[in-house]
């Protein structure tokens, strides 16, 4: 239990556990399932539709690296938290047949950067706001709370689309297809309040650059 007496780790403990609620739980799901069932794609055209994610996740993590010793790891945190909020709002605010480049090309970007950023700084916290012997648990209780924010994530959002669309889950929902899309406006909206408490508690931290000590 020593390691939660840092206020900074347990802080960014809730600023995961929201991220990864939003990023596994709800956004990269349902947008699979938006151009899979909603689209109608094929895997492999919903794959290229991706990739973006890999681009602009390879491109965030190496601005991180080049600049995490000019910025500090709030300021990284509380950006983190504004890509998580921004890709749940370009989602919600969508329509149905958005163009990709208008709608889910700018959540994907704005998702997975907040997604980068977070880890990268959430990894700094891990290990720099606990004493050595606690590191090792410290870490793995950062990799238990991302892989259970996405399954509670995920539970927690498919409740509420179903809650709002009757037919999601069976099979009726692929002749209700507009109600379909719509049901998941109800997941948007958790992702918007985990994105918004992401970066309200972000600004409660004391994390400064990378090889700084505050």
């Amino acid at each position: 239990m020593g390691i939660w007496k840092s206020k900074d780790f347990t802080i960014t403990m809730v600023i995961v556990a929201m991220g990864w609620t939003e990023f596994y739980g709800i956004l990269t799901y349902y947008a699979m399932q938006y151009f899979e069932d909603v689209l109608g794609y094929t895997p492999l055209r919903t794959t290229a539709c991706f990739l973006t994610m890999t681009i602009v996740a390879v491109s965030a993590n190496v601005v991180v690296a080049f600049t995490f010793h000019l910025v500090s790891g709030r300021i990284f945190m509380v950006i983190g938290g504004l890509g998580f909020l921004g890709g749940a709002i370009v989602w919600e605010t969508m329509d149905i047949h958005r163009s990709y480049w208008l709608g889910p090309f700018w959540a994907f970007s704005f998702t997975v950067i907040g997604g980068d950023i977070s880890y990268n700084v959430a990894n700094m916290v891990t290990l720099s706001s606990v004493s050595r012997e606690l590191q090792s648990s410290a870490s793995g209780v950062f990799n238990t709370v991302m892989q259970f924010a996405g399954i509670i994530g995920l539970a927690i959002s498919s409740a509420l689309v179903g809650a709002r669309n009757p037919y999601y889950g069976t099979p009726e929902q692929d002749q209700h297809i507009p109600e379909l899309f719509d049901g998941f406006k109800n997941a948007y909206l958790l992702a918007i309040g985990c994105g918004s408490v992401a970066v309200f508690l972000a600004c409660f931290l004391k994390v400064g650059k990378s090889g700084a000590s505050a």
